[in-house]
């Protein structure tokens, strides 16, 4: 079981400064500790990247909590062998840049996010199959909370002989689907 400590430095290692004063200063009416702006007072003036930024932070901070909370009592944060099993599946049709198999592992509604795009599942299969030489691993361990759906939270490190080395956070939800587990959405912050 990870101790508190070190499970929230862990993922306050990930949540940058800059993030932190995004989340804490863009109250609608507030003024940006950057510049004197006005924080938009409606929330669909934010940018895609802002949104995607404070909600993955949002995720960031619940399971910090979870983590927080599991060195008090028996919360277990562990990924369980069977999402274990299709995290491992799914990180594999990534790299393998095989788009059936990632498709054989989503839900029909699937979308990923990141901040620079928003994909369904065809259109993610497609960047896939595109042949990046890349490689994606996990770094650490993850963590999950919920009793399904599951929300597992991973640090990502993406590799590639053409580019620099690329560190942020998945968050991936698990639901069963039919029967089978499958991975319904990806959001992704960090590196692009």
């Amino acid at each position: 079981m990870p101790e508190a400590g070190g499970g929230v430095g862990a993922l306050n290692a990930v949540v940058s400064e800059s993030d932190r004063r995004l989340l804490s200063s863009t109250a609608p009416g507030r003024t940006l500790e950057s510049g004197g702006q006005k924080a938009p007072d409606n929330r669909k003036e934010l940018t895609m990247r802002q949104r995607i930024r404070a909600t993955g932070l949002a995720i960031c901070a619940v399971l910090a909590f979870g983590l927080v909370s599991c060195s008090d009592d028996d919360t277990d944060t562990s990924i369980s062998d069977e999402v274990q099993e299709l995290m491992d599946e799914y990180t594999q049709a990534w790299n393998d840049n095989d788009g059936d198999a990632f498709l054989s592992l989503v839900t029909d509604d699937f979308r990923m996010v990141s901040s620079a795009t928003e994909t369904n599942a065809a259109q993610q299969a497609s960047i896939i199959e595109q042949r990046w030489n890349w490689t994606v691993e996990e770094v650490g361990e993850g963590v999950m909370t919920g009793d399904g759906p599951y929300y597992v939270a991973v640090v990502d490190r993406l590799e590639s002989e053409t580019a620099e080395t690329l560190n942020g956070v998945s968050t991936v939800t698990v639901v069963d689907d039919g029967g089978m587990l499958k991975v319904s959405e990806h959001v992704y912050t960090g590196d692009l």
